[in-house]
C-alpha cells in the first residue's frame, strides 16, 4: 500500500470512526475498504460511465437518506406550513355540477323543464349547442367538482359561487329548480354528486408538514452541493456517511 494511501486511511480512521482505537479502525474499517475500492478497479475501471453512475447513485442516496434525518422543524414553521398549504390536508364540501350558461331567464326555465325529462347525455349535447361559457361547453357543462368559494378541481376553470349556493339546495342527481343568475346571464345548474368536507387529525397534519419541510430543505441542500462542486465525484466522501448496521463496522 503506497505511504500517501496509508497516511489517507489513517486520517479517514481518525475522522470517521474515531472511536475505534487506530489499528481495529485500519483492520475493520479502512482495510475492507481498501479492498473493496481494488476489487472496484479490477472490474470497473473509474474511466467506465457505469461506474461513475453507480457511485453518483449510491452518494446521492445516501446523502437524502441523511438530510431527510434532519432535526424535526419547529412549531411555528410547521404551523406556518400547515396554514399556506391548508388545500393539501383540508378538503372542503364539494359539489359535481354542469351548467349550461344562456342569455336570458326565459331560455334557462325552458332548458330546465325540457332537459328535465331527458337523459345526461341531452344535457351534454344542449351545454355543446347552447351555452355560453366556451371553457366547459365542449365538455358538456361539466365544470368538475366545485367548492364554496368557486374553485374546482378542473385546471383553469372557475364558478361563480352562486352556482354551489344553488345546487346546495337540492339532492345529488337533481336540477337546481329555478334558473340561476350570473351576470346579465342565466344558468340551468345539475348537481351530479358531490363529496363531503373531509380533514387529517392534528397529528397526521403535522407530521405530514413536518416531513415536507425536511424534504424541501434536504433539496436545496442538494442543489447548492451541486452548484458548489459540479465536475467532482466526491469519492472520499462515501467513507462518511457509514451506515451503523454496516458490516465493516461490526465485530
Amino acid at each position: 500500500m503506497p505511504d500517501a494511501a496509508l497516511r489517507a486511511g489513517i486520517e479517514r480512521c481518525q475522522r470517521d470512526a474515531p472511536e475505534l482505537p487506530l489499528v481495529e479502525c485500519i483492520e475493520r474499517y479502512q482495510v475492507p475498504l481498501w479492498q473493496l475500492s481494488l476489487a472496484a478497479d479490477e472490474r470497473f475501471p473509474a474511466s467506465l460511465p457505469v461506474r461513475r453512475e453507480i457511485e453518483s447513485r449510491v452518494l446521492a442516496e445516501r446523502l437524502a437518506e441523511l438530510w431527510l434525518e434532519q432535526t424535526a422543524p419547529a412549531a411555528q414553521e410547521v404551523a406556518s406550513y400547515l396554514e399556506e398549504h391548508q388545500s393539501a390536508w383540508k378538503v372542503p364540501e364539494r359539489l359535481r355540477l354542469s351548467r349550461i350558461l344562456v342569455a336570458s331567464r326565459e331560455q334557462a326555465v325552458s332548458l330546465i323543464a325540457e332537459l328535465g325529462k331527458k337523459t345526461p347525455a341531452d344535457f351534454r349535447s344542449a351545454a355543446r349547442s347552447s351555452s355560453l361559457d366556451k371553457a366547459s361547453h365542449e365538455r358538456g357543462g361539466d365544470l368538475g367538482f366545485v367548492a364554496a368559494d368557486g374553485t374546482t378541481d378542473v385546471p383553469g376553470v372557475t364558478a361563480d359561487p352562486a352556482l354551489f349556493a344553488a345546487a346546495r339546495s337540492v339532492p345529488d342527481g337533481a336540477f337546481v329548480a329555478e334558473p340561476v343568475a350570473e351576470g346579465v346571464n342565466f344558468a340551468v345548474v345539475w348537481r351530479r354528486g358531490s363529496l363531503a368536507a373531509s380533514q387529517w387529525s392534528e397529528e397526521e397534519a403535522r407530521a405530514w408538514a413536518s416531513a415536507r419541510i425536511i424534504e424541501q430543505k434536504a433539496g436545496r441542500q442538494w442543489a447548492e452541493l451541486s452548484a458548489a462542486h459540479p465536475a467532482s465525484r466526491h469519492a472520499d466522501l462515501f467513507a462518511r456517511f457509514r451506515r451503523p448496521e454496516c458490516r465493516l463496522f461490526t465485530p
